[in-house]
């Protein structure tokens, strides 16, 4: 996955230099191209990012928090996880941006993972950092009135509930 996606980032900086506009006019999802029927406007814009730090962020949410989920959830339904949250991001722009906006969905699949991560490893550290009198935690667990998932119950009910579900 991280390997697809550091091949089409260069392949979007290349695009981008030698052909201005090209990829924001053909590759990167928008109501004209829905509308003039380019199909792969959906596929493309899932390898799409906004620029260097866009690709960094995701690329660092998937190396460091991408290996449990994939461990847990193996390759296949990794991989599904990962589609189903880029689709559902394109298609939530579709239907509530504006009808001149670009999309560049890479974030779409990474935001999965990351919703993934909490819900099932909420109480895990991802971050634990000490000085002499002070010290910082910060948990996968969502912040309560937030609109993030949460789930009651033990990690074996929380993987029965995946499995069920069919991630």
């Amino acid at each position: 996955m991280i390997g697809l996606n550091v091949a089409s980032f260069v392949a979007q900086f290349f695009l981008d230099t030698f052909e201005p506009g090209f990829v924001r006019d053909y590759l990167a999802l928008s109501n004209r191209g829905v509308h003039d029927a380019c199909a792969w406007q959906f596929v493309t814009a899932m390898l799409l990012y906004g620029g260097p730090w866009h690709f960094l962020g995701n690329l660092l949410v998937l190396y460091i928090l991408g290996r449990d989920i994939e461990s847990i959830l193996g390759q296949r339904h990794f991989l599904y996880l990962f589609l189903s949250g880029a689709i559902g991001g394109e298609l939530g722009h579709l239907f509530l941006m504006p009808s001149e906006t670009l999309l560049y969905a890479a974030s779409g699949g990474v935001a999965a993972v990351l919703i993934a991560y909490a819900t099932i490893l909420p109480e895990l550290d991802l971050i634990a950092w000490r000085l002499s009198r002070f010290s910082f935690h910060l948990k996968a667990k969502p912040v309560p009135g937030r609109t993030s998932p949460s789930f009651s119950g033990t990690r074996k009910d929380r993987l029965d509930l995946i499995r069920v579900s069919g991630l």
